[in-house]
């Protein structure tokens, strides 16, 4: 169960150093490639988002963290348990596709034109998906000995809070 809080840790130490590199690199760039660099963190989370909104949605079964965390094969549980568990992977699946399309609608009107309130709107959109994946993650984590994925959502909280930094 300590595995869980030391992949976490690890996972954030080691995006949170990438992350600091390239914003004291950015420091020193011009204004128009902060405002780049900001779509491009923005677009990074779009298509991880839109990657793992098809993963969740057309998975016929669950994902091997989560045979992992259960301890049990597929083929185990009964028909009504697996179609709860695919109600939930379609609706997280839902969650993610709509995060991702909200955002692809922002960054191609309001703030290519540079409307204040774009950068904000999209940070929260992205992070209202990524804060409450990131603690299911780490409960998965902590509670069981499944190696749940944290390095892609803690990358979502990042980039989306560069994008943020550097669109101000």
């Amino acid at each position: 169960m300590n595995q869980g809080k030391n992949m976490l840790k690890q996972s954030i130490i080691t995006v949170a150093a990438g992350a600091l590199i390239l914003a004291v690199v950015l420091l020193w760039a011009p204004e128009r490639l902060h405002r780049t660099v900001a779509v491009i963190c923005f677009s990074i989370c779009a298509a991880g988002f839109l990657a793992a909104a098809c993963v969740y949605f057309f998975t016929p079964k669950f994902l091997s963290y989560h045979q992992q965390a259960s301890g049990l094969d597929w083929e185990e549980l009964s028909p009504q348990f697996q179609g709860m568990i695919l109600s939930a992977l379609r609706i997280v699946a839902g969650g993610f596709f709509c995060s991702s399309s909200a955002v692809i609608i922002l960054l191609a009107i309001p703030y290519r034109q540079g409307l204040a309130w774009a950068a904000p709107a999209i940070f929260v959109i992205y992070n209202f998906m990524a804060v409450p994946a990131l603690y299911g993650t780490y409960i998965v984590a902590a509670r069981t000995p499944a190696n749940p994925p944290f390095v892609p959502v803690i990358l979502a909280i990042t980039l989306s809070s560069m994008g943020l930094i550097l669109s101000l």
